[in-house]
């Protein structure tokens, strides 16, 4: 018995994958996941593209899109939301 392999290149293939690989493994055998990835970032968090106040709203939804992020918001918004927005004087460029 050896085992069932899959490769997965595109996010959109990772369900079904993970589906047939569920009930191999539910059925006690053995599966192996070539997942081909780049070395490109799954999200740049040194440059999230989210505060209106940066960014278009184009570019914002272009980003957002891009890397699956709708539900982001920018940090400043959380800072504001705990009454943050004097602590750095930078809350409008994401700071704190």
């Amino acid at each position: 018995m050896g085992v069932h392999g899959f490769t997965v290149s595109k996010v959109e293939e990772l369900d079904d994958v993970f589906a047939q690989a569920m009930k191999l493994v539910e059925s006690g055998l053995p599966v192996l996941i070539d997942a081909k990835i780049t070395d490109e970032s799954p999200i740049p968090v040194e440059r999230l593209q989210l505060d209106p106040k940066q960014y278009s709203q184009e570019t914002i939804d272009a980003f957002k899109e891009r890397f699956h992020a709708e539900k982001l918001q920018p940090f400043a918004d959380y800072m504001e939301e705990e009454g943050l927005t004097e602590a750095g004087k930078a809350t409008d460029l994401g700071g704190f």
